[in-house]
């Protein structure tokens, strides 16, 4: 049975059920959700929406700050590492890099596209 809008909205108001569609279904939502309450913002929402744009602000600062904190860490760590190990150095290692120099330029390059992209597109923070 394909009945129009009209008479399926005519229909439903009526509460009369001539058809289990999904149109049927879908309008059936529609009206069940325009019989509630509306939502009502608090009176404070304005000002709350201010604060939190002026404080994330500041946040950009912090997120920097344990940015650095996280390089200075992974460097002490290396260094560490390569102390206690007694690492050398040595030219075979250079030459085998040194071979693949376009795909360490590009990975660099990538990864910096996408952090770009990250902030540019998505914002700051994502809430989930």
């Amino acid at each position: 049975m394909n009945i129009s809008d009209e008479e399926l909205q005519h229909a439903i108001e009526n509460n009369n059920s001539l058809e289990n569609s999904v149109d049927a279904q879908a309008y059936q939502k529609v009206f069940d959700a325009l019989t509630k309450e509306p939502y009502r913002l608090p009176i404070d929402f304005a000002d709350d929406v201010v604060r939190k744009i002026e404080t994330g602000k500041s946040s950009l600062s912090i997120d920097y700050f344990w940015l650095m904190v996280g390089l200075v860490s992974f460097i002490v760590a290396t260094v560490i590492t390569l102390g206690i190990t007694e690492f050398k150095f040595s030219g075979s290692i250079v030459r085998f890099i040194s071979g693949y120099s376009g795909l360490f330029f590009f990975g660099i390059v990538f990864i910096l596209l996408i952090q770009y992209l990250d902030k540019r597109l998505l914002g700051h923070k994502v809430e989930m």
